[in-house]
């Protein structure tokens, strides 16, 4: 897994980057099959999720893949991580918030957008993990897109109200990363 995601990072243009990702999903789904079963010697850590999130972001910057399955990727990569031993924390929503509205970019993608973004920002909070980092992505986000009014009104069914209820970061345990009233402040202009 590492290895492909080593390649990936290196940036040798012959390596096709959708070909590593999906590769490194699918050693890291063998690898989960055999903790599972409890194959001695077989381990999975949460950097593992990560870095294929990371490698995913990679391609997302790259407007010549397919944003469909890039997203596919991430979204997958996430479900597994969800579902495995090991906890979900903030970078990896970061990860996924910028990979998602890279792939849903348009007019055409706008409900899909719309219902994504809600569902990851939910996701977020429920899981007690919202943190200035993601609340700072979506601000550049909403700063460098074309659909900074439709990510700013999300926003604002979310972050307009302060203080933010503290179960939405419950589970950010350094404290500097705990979203101040400065981080949801471009949502109330």
């Amino acid at each position: 897994i590492r290895a492909w995601l080593t390649l990936i990072k290196s940036d040798h243009h012959d390596v096709d980057v959708i070909h590593g990702c999906l590769r490194a999903l699918k050693w890291l789904s063998i690898l989960l099959e055999r903790e599972d079963s409890n194959i001695h010697g077989f381990s999975s850590s949460p950097e593992l999720f990560l870095q294929i999130l990371q490698a995913v972001e990679v391609a997302s910057l790259k407007g010549h893949h397919d944003k469909k399955i890039v997203l596919q990727i991430a979204l997958k990569t996430f479900s597994m991580l969800q579902k495995s031993r090991h906890h979900v924390d903030t970078g990896s929503y970061i990860c996924l918030l910028q990979i998602g509205v890279r792939s849903l970019v348009g007019s055409e993608n706008r409900n899909g957008r719309k219902k994504f973004l809600q569902t990851v920002i939910t996701s977020c909070c429920e899981d007690g993990l919202l943190s200035r980092g993601f609340l700072q992505t979506l601000s550049k986000i909403r700063r460098s897109t074309s659909e900074s009014i439709e990510i700013k009104q999300i926003g604002k069914q979310f972050f307009s109200n302060w203080p933010l209820p503290n179960e939405w970061h419950r589970n950010v345990k350094i404290q500097n990363l705990i979203p101040s009233k400065q981080d949801c402040s471009f949502f109330q202009e």
